[in-house]
């Protein structure tokens, strides 16, 4: 048995005549099926000053007059074939929704519906993800060492222990890290860096620095860097991962922490219960 469909299409402006399709009717003489766009973004911006609740009635309509074995409001079988009845409604229509006029098919119905419903119903595009840079990378760690110290003091004492531009004196110069936390002297450090674009090598190179400059002063010192690893849409995301393992594997044997953005929190709050600690024992 031969197969039909015809796509459904709103036409805001009968003058312009242009049209966005919202639906596919794919049937033979004995079965219905229609399907519509799950969301109606690309209608909106297709017609912004119009009210499009309409075309979601029509939607909820054409699913319980499909399910009869009717093809469209009013339809009326008659006897009369079902491809004939919609060419007729397509030739004599005139309001802002219009059918195609059916085309034939060797598929059965439900995989019809399933192939057009790909091919003609296009949904919203996805959003392409923003890379982040270093900067990002700092703002990260600085969210989440402000709100780890936000659960652990008072929002003023959270404020003047956070300090941003704070310079950490190293075995050979001081250095400046994204974010400390420093109550007279620092207690901890982190440092945020991005593999979700290509870093320079000179950023990369100057963090390891840092680090082993600080670690030569201080060994036990809680330093940690934040890396945003490589976006699976990175390009060439492989590149960018060994170049992201790699600094990893340094900067872990240089004595730094490296650590996803998801634990910074859980780090920083291991790191100040151990200072507290140590000072309770200090006083005792």
């Amino acid at each position: 048995m031969v197969s039909r469909y015809s796509i459904i299409q709103y036409v805001p402006d009968a003058i312009a005549n242009e049209r966005i399709n919202i639906g596919v009717l794919a049937f033979d003489d004995q079965v219905v099926r229609v399907k519509f766009l799950a969301k109606w973004n690309r209608v909106v911006h297709f017609a912004p000053s119009a009210d499009i609740s309409f075309l979601r009635d029509f939607s909820q309509d054409m699913q319980s007059i499909t399910a009869q074995g009717l093809l469209f409001p009013g339809d009326c079988a008659k006897g009369q074939p079902n491809h004939e009845r919609l060419l007729q409604a397509c030739q004599n229509w005139c309001n802002s929704i219009q059918f195609t006029e059916p085309k034939g098919s060797l598929e059965k119905v439900d995989d019809l519906l399933a192939e057009i419903s790909q091919r003609f119903l296009v949904g919203p595009l996805p959003k392409a993800k923003v890379l982040r840079d270093r900067q990002a990378a700092a703002q990260v760690a600085t969210t989440h060492i402000r709100a780890t110290l936000q659960k652990l003091y008072s929002q003023g004492q959270a404020r003047e222990l956070l300090r941003k531009g704070y310079r950490i004196q190293g075995k050979h110069k001081k250095h400046q890290f994204d974010v400390t936390v420093a109550n007279g002297h620092p207690l901890l450090a982190v440092h945020g860096i991005s593999f979700e674009i290509h870093p320079p090598a000179q950023i990369l190179d100057s963090l390891a620095f840092m680090i082993l400059d600080i670690k030569e002063s201080a060994p036990h010192f809680p330093l940690a860097v934040v890396a945003l690893p490589p976006a699976p849409s990175s390009d060439p995301s492989e590149k960018l991962s060994h170049l992201y393992q790699e600094h990893r594997t340094t900067y872990e044997t240089l004595g730094a922490r490296v650590i996803g953005e998801e634990e910074v929190e859980c780090w920083a709050m291991e790191q100040l219960q151990v200072t507290a600690q140590l000072q309770v024992t200090a006083q005792l």
